[in-house]
């Protein structure tokens, strides 16, 4: 039996508390720091008795903590964003390949087992080819004061579609960013883009809504689908352009975050490269980056 990893968490607060508690009574890993201040946090990376550490903090602080992480000798699960400037995630690049260790980004939409179905479905063409794509991410909070919301939610957004089409080459892109508390950083932005190969996406994100809505459409030349998260179970429609039948295929699913964690425990355990490793996560640094740099704020 393999012995049980040791992790440390920076950042007890509103996600870090979910990876406490799958941690808690997890089979391969515990528990075996909690870290909330810069001291606690050196104190992590002093330890020997450390392997791994999940950042967990405000998105302005990751990179230089898990560069903290990598240069201590630990693997670094993050939460998403992996970092606020493209040329961070460039530097962090190269302080994985330095340091030999493994960085995971936590883009839990990725192992949610709803989009998985939905890959393999589009994969099979079920759908057809994809004409365009329509992304809505809406909820009440916690609403930031370091980072926009575009950079906050559409992270999500974009790492499924690459997950799902492929790398998105980008050839044009408008879009708005509103900001209502301040001017410093959008509570809501909507953008559309244009892709190399024609298909066409619209995203809409925003903060500080009374209702939570993730709701994703994608449609092809063959029929469409809508994934609706905010559902308890049977999140996934189908419908064919042809027949018009709707189609909602049953899928045994368990919590997203649980199988993140599983396969970066995986990962360490069998010195394998994570579906969302850093070269994954300075790809969807670099589309964050085109992007909102082309949203107007009015």
């Amino acid at each position: 039996m393999k012995q049980k990893l040791r992790f440390a968490i920076l950042g007890l607060g509103y996600f870090g508390k979910n990876y406490a508690r799958l941690l808690s009574h997890h089979k391969e890993a515990e528990l075996a720091a909690v870290a909330n201040t810069q001291k606690e946090s050196m104190a992590v990376f002093k330890s020997p008795d450390i392997d791994c550490v999940i950042i967990a903090t405000p998105a302005p602080t990751h990179f230089k903590l898990a560069k903290q992480t990598l240069e201590a000798g630990k693997h670094v699960l993050v939460e998403k964003p992996m970092v606020s400037k493209l040329s961070e995630a460039i530097e962090l690049q190269s302080q994985v390949k330095k340091s030999k260790k493994l960085l995971m980004v936590g883009h839990q939409y990725l192992y949610h087992d709803y989009i998985r179905r939905l890959k393999k479905e589009l994969d099979r063409g079920t759908i057809g080819a994809l004409r365009y794509i329509v992304g809505e991410h809406f909820y009440p909070g916690p609403v930031r004061n370091d980072i926009g919301c575009f950079w906050e939610t559409a992270t999500h957004e974009l790492s499924i579609l690459e997950y799902l089409i492929g790398p998105l080459a980008i050839s044009e892109v408008v879009g708005y960013g509103i900001s209502i508390r301040s001017k410093k950083y959008e509570d809501a932005a909507f953008a559309n883009i244009r892709l190399e190969n024609d298909i066409i996406i619209a995203i809409a994100a925003a903060w500080n809504v009374p209702q939570k809505i993730r709701h994703m459409v994608l449609a092809g030349d063959k029929g469409s689908v809508v994934f609706d998260d905010t559902k308890p179970k049977r999140k996934l429609s189908f419908i064919s352009n042809k027949v018009g039948v709707i189609s909602i295929p049953r899928v045994k699913s368990q919590e997203p975050l649980l199988n993140e964690l599983n396969h970066f425990i995986d990962c360490v355990h069998n010195n394998k490269t994570p579906l969302t490793d850093v070269g994954h996560g300075a790809r969807i640094t670099k589309l964050l980056n085109i992007i909102s740099s082309n949203i107007k704020f009015i």
